[in-house]
């Protein structure tokens, strides 16, 4: 079982070390509204993502004080680290589900 901070901690450290303020916010399956789970961000974000991961809906906000180009680069990557670890989820769930020395369904 991975825990959530386990699974976004990489993603907070390159936050942190790039300089930007985050909020990330979860559902939970039986409530539609966003929780806070892991922010420093205060105030509003430059950049929102959302993704579905587990039944439930994710959004990742973040912001710095930069503008222009610098931003849309900083943006990019934030949105390729995402990217990345819901792939990561994608090929978590599979390997659960599908036994490695068949490749057949296990479930």
């Amino acid at each position: 079982m991975i825990k959530r901070k386990d699974l976004f901690k990489p993603t907070f450290q390159k936050l942190d070390q790039l300089g930007y303020d985050y909020r990330l916010s979860k559902t939970h399956i039986t409530d539609p509204g966003y929780r806070t789970l892991n922010a420093n961000l205060k105030g509003q974000a430059q950049a929102k993502v959302t993704f579905r991961l587990g039944g439930c809906s994710w959004k990742m906000e973040a912001a710095r004080i930069f503008s222009g180009i610098f931003t849309v680069v900083i943006n990019t990557i934030l949105a390729a680290l995402l990217l990345n670890y819901l792939e990561r989820g994608r090929r978590l769930a599979k390997a659960v589900d599908t036994d490695y020395l068949t490749s057949v369904m296990s479930r």
